[in-house]
């Protein structure tokens, strides 16, 4: 048994440099390691969408109502897009 997985072992690896002739070679470059700052983009594309289960709550310096709602849900908004009329 033992001369078995013996004779086993070295035709496996009397075959290996063969293997290795057809995988093809690639040049790589190594550089020093250094210390940097990272940036703080990231970029991305995507749907966002609320939680509808979830309750958020928004906090104002005064008391007052809703008085109208300048989107509906699932329309497109700009930064700087007013979402809603507040009245005192």
């Amino acid at each position: 048994m033992t001369r078995c997985a013996a004779l086993l072992l070295s035709l496996l690896l009397g075959s290996a440099p063969a293997w290795a002739a057809d995988s093809p070679s690639v040049q790589v470059q190594t550089v020093a390691l250094k210390q940097q700052t990272m940036t703080d983009t990231v970029s991305g594309y995507g749907v966002v969408s609320p939680d509808t289960h979830a309750l958020q709550t928004i906090s104002l310096p005064r008391a007052g109502q809703i008085v109208a709602l300048l989107v509906s849900a699932g329309q497109v908004v700009k930064k700087g897009t007013p979402l809603l009329e507040f009245g005192t």
